[in-house]
């Protein structure tokens, strides 16, 4: 975006419609609300009783209302994080929509036999911009509407220098996984596998998430996280720390690698962007991962392959790695923090951004 259009840009009144009231879930502070500190915007918390030029929806907000804004003269960005256009279960879809409405008190809408993607791609025909991850999300957007923009998260301010304590332990791995407590569904898929590495090795896996968290639309049905973990069948050590951008460079600090299991029957975390693979990469974590399409076109032009496709190659993998050098280790981390460094810049995010906004003009 010119300078000319940034400087127009912060007159506009601004409504955003966040996933957290504080601005704090990732979701908000890795995305807009970055690129409004950086560009120097001004917004304010979406009230549809007031009008304003630009409306920016998070995929969780109430999208039965972008008719309405639309009708008061704003234009409607939608920032769709997931992969909601997907093959997906009707049930999963209908309750999907169901929940979405009670969540937003549409009751009335609640009682229409209707299903949550049918919704969206009528709301993504009407918006003026959509904000997606992937290129696989981008693609199946752009049948609904042709104004479609892939960015993706602002990582580096959760990184942070720390001081490095590595275990010197000869025959012990210290592994990390990161990320939301809902997505601890995915360790289905090396539990198995960490297991018969902790038949060889001392196996250490410290899991950095929030302790408390809701299992649905953040509001409903309280759970401690712990009770997740402890009904996986692990028989090595694991230990549970709260997420925060210290505690996860700190942790990352001590440990040898980190690890993104992935459900390969679950077609919505299939979807998900390459976020957290670089988010660890900038930690200078080496990382193992289940296949995503993502995930392999980002090691592919990294110059890596460290997909693990079945429990008997994660097992190979973690010890594979166990067994290299420290001097070969160091090679591995420093290679993909520096590709991660270079090619995943907020200056890039920043012009997408601007890009978003300045294609708004041309509608």
């Amino acid at each position: 975006m010119i300078k000319g259009n940034l400087n127009n840009l912060k007159k506009s009144n601004i409504g955003y419609s966040p996933y957290s009231l504080n601005y704090m879930y990732p979701g908000d502070r890795r995305r807009f609300c970055f690129f409004a500190k950086e560009a120097g915007l001004s917004y304010s918390l979406l009230d549809f009783k007031k009008s304003y030029d630009i409306v920016l929806l998070s995929s969780i907000a109430d999208l039965s209302k972008v008719k309405y804004i639309k009708k008061n003269g704003a234009k409607v960005i939608i920032d769709l994080v997931d992969s909601y256009l997907i093959k997906t279960n009707p049930l999963k879809d209908r309750l999907r929509y169901l929940g979405r409405s009670i969540k937003h008190k549409n009751y009335l809408n609640a009682l229409l036999p209707k299903k949550f993607t049918d919704h969206l791609k009528s709301v993504l025909s009407i918006a003026d911009g959509i904000v997606c991850t992937t290129d696989e999300q981008k693609k199946a957007i752009q049948v609904y509407n042709s104004n479609v923009h892939k960015i993706l998260d602002n990582m580096d301010d959760d990184v942070f220098n720390a001081n490095i304590i590595k275990s010197k332990k000869k025959n012990q791995i210290n592994i990390l996984w990161e990320g939301l407590a809902s997505n601890l569904i995915n360790f289905k898929e090396v539990v198995e596998a960490l297991n018969l590495l902790g038949s060889k090795l001392e196996v250490n896996l410290h899991i950095v998430t929030d302790l408390i968290h809701y299992k649905y639309l953040s509001n409903f049905q309280k759970i401690n996280t712990i009770d997740i973990v402890n009904k996986y069948p692990f028989k090595i050590n694991t230990f549970i720390y709260q997420w925060n951008k210290f505690c996860l460079s700190s942790m990352a600090a001590n440990c040898d690698l980190a690890i993104i299991p992935i459900d390969q029957n679950n077609n919505f975390v299939l979807g998900k962007p390459e976020n957290k693979l670089t988010l660890l990469w900038k930690l200078g974590l080496p990382v193992y991962t289940s296949f995503t399409a993502s995930y392999f076109r980002t090691m592919k032009k990294a110059g890596v392959n460290m997909i693990c496709n079945s429990k008997e190659e994660w097992v190979c993998s973690l010890l594979n790695f166990h067994k290299m050098s420290d001097k070969n280790k160091k090679e591995l981390s420093d290679k993909l923090k520096l590709y991660a460094n270079n090619n995943y810049t907020k200056e890039l995010l920043i012009q997408k951004w601007s890009n978003l906004f300045a294609s708004l003009n041309n509608i």
